[in-house]
């Protein structure tokens, strides 16, 4: 099991890769030098609605996208891509301004 974050954490059992998700280059970077197959992938990832609403965005809606189309050909028949969202995404349009 990978963990993927901007801050480094703790888990048993759990690799820590420290990743912005926020940053597209960075996601590129990581998928690019990913060695092995994606037997699942779930995107989890999510910050608070009251981030930043570019942020919100990136993250909560770009991200998981991005990392998929990145990792799938890794993900094996049978595998599988779990994306769990937040509501928070679905405003921020309207913290554009």
């Amino acid at each position: 099991v990978v963990g993927l974050d901007r801050r480094p954490f703790a888990e048993v059992g759990v690799e820590s890769v420290v990743l912005d998700l926020a940053d597209g280059a960075a996601i590129d970077y990581f998928a690019a030098r990913w060695r092995g197959a994606v037997d699942v992938l779930v995107n989890n990832a999510g910050v608070a609605g009251d981030s930043p609403a570019e942020r919100v965005y990136l993250v909560n809606a770009l991200a998981p996208r991005r990392l998929t189309k990145a990792l799938f050909p890794r993900i094996p028949h049978g595998g599988a891509v779990i994306t769990i969202s937040s509501g928070a995404g679905w405003a921020y349009a309207e913290r554009l301004a």
